[in-house]
């Protein structure tokens, strides 16, 4: 919850933007599929750097609750030093492509 609260005190030093500062990410995996901690921690990293998110703040959860893993992950859009919101281009096309690249 902590880390919750610390998103929150950066994104409230954006005063300028309107929109939506956290981004969700969802990363599923095949029935089956088990992923080990290191290998999600590298996914995740992964995702979010070429998201243009490697230097925000963000928290991951793995859900082990259904017939397939699956990992969340809330993004701080706003930059934890410059402030400045971030909002991806494409940003569909950038993880199809990151996912082809990782498989």
């Amino acid at each position: 919850m902590l880390a919750a609260h610390e998103m929150l005190a950066k994104q409230l030093q954006n005063t300028r933007a309107r929109s939506d500062k956290n981004y969700h990410l969802l990363v599923a995996f095949p029935p089956g599929e088990e992923p080990k901690k290191e290998i999600l921690q590298r996914i995740e990293a992964e995702l979010c750097a070429k998201l243009g998110f490697a230097e925000h703040q963000r928290i991951a959860v793995v859900h082990r609750d259904t017939d397939h893993v699956h990992m969340h992950v809330a993004i701080n859009k706003v930059h934890p030093k410059k402030f400045t919101l971030h909002s991806p281009y494409y940003d569909f096309d950038v993880l199809a492509k990151a996912c082809a690249e990782m498989e």
